[in-house]
């Protein structure tokens, strides 16, 4: 694998990582509930860290974060968040699941990441000193977490019809 390609994929995912923050942070400033707010702060940090340390892999192959990558991360966060208070203005029913989801799927895709970069640590010297195992069973339980509210508001949503609170 070349180093070249090897520094483009990590700089789309860090572009997608800083979208993650940014849904989990918006979360964090729209939830009602302290208890909902600490889960999502908890997250948010998380991902956050895991953020800056692929931030460090890219920068130790000898990459820098894409500045057009990470725009168009920020733009597709934007236009996410657009559509959903489009579908659902209160941002308590429809809005609430598709964050959940969109931000489940985008730790999905982190934990791919993960699962590539640990496939090609042997041959790729500046990728050695990173616990990646620890990193992806970390995305998994972060996934866990965020698919138990998922499947939880779900639930809630459908099930009562539409628009429907937290």
């Amino acid at each position: 694998m070349a180093n070249e390609d090897l520094q483009v994929y990590m700089s789309d995912h860090l572009a997608g990582a800083r979208a993650g923050v940014e849904l989990a942070e918006q979360l964090v400033r729209t939830s009602d509930d302290a208890g909902e707010r600490q889960f999502f702060q908890e997250l948010c940090d998380e991902i956050e860290a895991d953020r800056q340390t692929l931030e460090g892999m890219l920068e130790g192959a000898g990459g820098h974060p894409s500045v057009i990558r990470q725009a168009g991360g920020w733009l597709s966060e934007k236009l996410i968040a657009l559509k959903m208070r489009w579908d659902d203005p209160s941002g308590r029913g429809l809005t609430f699941f598709e964050a959940l989801e969109t931000l489940a799927i985008g730790v999905l895709g982190k934990r791919s990441l993960w699962r590539a970069l640990a496939a090609v640590q042997p041959h790729v010297p500046q990728l050695q000193a990173f616990d990646l195992a620890r990193l992806e069973a970390r995305a998994q339980d972060q996934y866990d977490r965020i698919e138990r509210k998922r499947i939880e508001t779900g639930t809630r949503v459908f099930s009562e019809g539409g628009k429907a609170g937290r």
